[in-house]
């Protein structure tokens, strides 16, 4: 294996394992039900980031999709993770409440993941 190739993998196993490590903290937080089918949003966000994602990484046809579909998964995460953080605080409003009783860690694990993402974007972009 040449260390380019070795580098790609090991770029798309970050990518796998941030995913993957996102997806099972909100697994916690929404289990998915019948009765309340808002949590599939997060289930089917996170396996895509972890199956569907990597795999278009992979193929340089379908990277600019993939850092796309990326930015977009982020966008809409962040949006939907502090709408649910907003109106599930309880008390006041501060430094402490914002970082330890919020989605903020789960929010920077996703967009690590997209930091990543756009790094492996431009690293196959030089080495094609």
């Amino acid at each position: 294996m040449t260390q380019k190739k070795y580098l790609k993998l090991v770029l798309i196993c970050g990518l796998v394992f941030l995913s993957l490590g996102g997806w099972l903290l909100h697994l916690r937080i929404h289990t998915p039900a019948v009765e309340n089918t808002q949590n599939f949003i997060p289930l089917f966000s996170g396996l895509i980031g972890i199956i569907v994602l990597p795999l278009m990484f992979y193929f340089n046809r379908t990277l600019s999709y993939a850092y796309v579909l990326n930015g977009m998964i982020a966008i809409i995460g962040t949006i939907t993770m502090t709408h649910f953080s907003w109106r599930n605080l309880s008390g006041e409003l501060t430094i402490s409440a914002i970082f330890l009783n919020t989605l903020f860690a789960d929010i920077a694990v996703l967009w690590g993941k997209f930091r990543l993402a756009k790094r492996f974007s431009s690293w196959n972009a030089q080495n094609r």
